[in-house]
């Protein structure tokens, strides 16, 4: 892998991410918070997860490693959701774009 194959996959992951996000927002609000079963209790509580999984690598990253992940409680539909992780590939798309080739194989 090189940097060029790195930035492919944070491109891919953050594409990814928008058709997901924009797949879930038809969903009622009901829906979006119906408990379904599963690893976790919603629609909601996956995305959330998922987000919380992607800020915590980040986090990793910059030398912390949280022992705390996100309430799904915090957020009432999609969009606020995809605004706070919006907001974080801003911060993951610095990082990555700021990484030297030698940088892609340092432990982290």
């Amino acid at each position: 892998m090189d940097l060029t194959d790195l930035r492919l996959l944070v491109d891919y992951h953050y594409w990814a991410r928008d058709r997901l996000l924009d797949a879930v927002s038809a969903l009622t609000p009901e829906q979006f918070t119906r408990h379904v079963g599963g690893s976790f209790p919603s629609v909601r509580d996956t995305l959330v997860h998922l987000h919380s999984a992607d800020w915590t690598w980040y986090q990793r990253w910059q030398g912390t490693s949280p022992t705390l992940t996100l309430l799904a409680e915090q957020f009432p539909d999609v969009e606020s959701i995809r605004n706070l992780w919006t907001e974080h590939e801003a911060n993951v798309r610095a990082f990555v774009n700021g990484l030297g080739e030698q940088d892609i194989t340092r432990v982290f």
